[in-house]
């Protein structure tokens, strides 16, 4: 079994146990800005990305869903690159699967506050444009060059959050969370170019999205 059929059967299982029971089933989507922070913060400015879900009620308040994402990072944060590297290529490409449970704090009302939780496997792509220009002190020695760089992994992510849902109409609403998310890959760099390593990469995330209950 290949390593992608393997981490799907491990996203979908807990699901699929828990689907057997009876419940109200649910498909949505949403768009929202994943913020780099910590370490990630020092090599990327924000972007969009979307999210798609499908999932289940097993309790009133308890809705379990198996959601798929793409976030694609393309634009370097020059403002905190070494002077140096600023005019450097960088790229960021996360895709994956996660199992994620939603816990609805209210159930009478059209506005329903939660708490949410999520895990699962992505997979990742980072490349490093090459570059000629290495720092010595604070001169340029462009004799010295630096071919591309790329790196690819299966990760680990997990994220969580609070949010709030609100019935625009029979069995639709809208709903947006912020959360963290954090994703267990590490990202190396040349020393010579003078730029962090990011151990893990953490993002802010803030959500916008619509559910359909069927």
């Amino acid at each position: 079994m290949s390593d992608l059929r393997k981490i799907t059967f491990l996203i979908l299982l807990p699901w699929v146990a828990l689907a057997q029971q009876n419940g109200d089933w649910t498909a949505s989507g949403a768009t929202y800005y994943a913020q780099p922070l910590g370490s990630l913060n020092s090599f990327f400015v924000g972007a969009p990305a979307f999210v798609i879900k499908v999932g289940q009620y097993t309790e009133p308040n308890l809705l379990w869903e198996v959601k798929f994402e793409g976030i694609s990072f393309t634009k370097a944060n020059k403002s905190s690159l070494n002077a140096l590297v600023r005019d450097i290529s960088l790229d960021l490409k996360v895709y994956g699967g996660a199992a994620e449970m939603t816990y609805f704090l209210n159930t009478v009302s059209r506005l329903r506050p939660y708490i949410t939780g999520s895990a699962g496997m992505y997979r990742w792509f980072y490349t490093r444009g090459s570059h000629y220009a290495i720092g010595i002190g604070n001169s340029l020695d462009s004799t010295h060059f630096l071919p591309s760089f790329r790196l690819a992994d299966w990760s680990a992510g997990f994220s969580l959050g609070v949010g709030a849902d609100y019935e625009i109409a029979m069995r639709t609403s809208i709903y947006a969370d912020l959360r963290y998310q954090l994703i267990i890959g590490e990202i190396w760099q040349t020393l010579s170019l003078d730029m962090d390593n990011v151990s893990t990469m953490q993002m802010g995330r803030l959500s916008v999205g619509v559910r359909y209950r069927f």
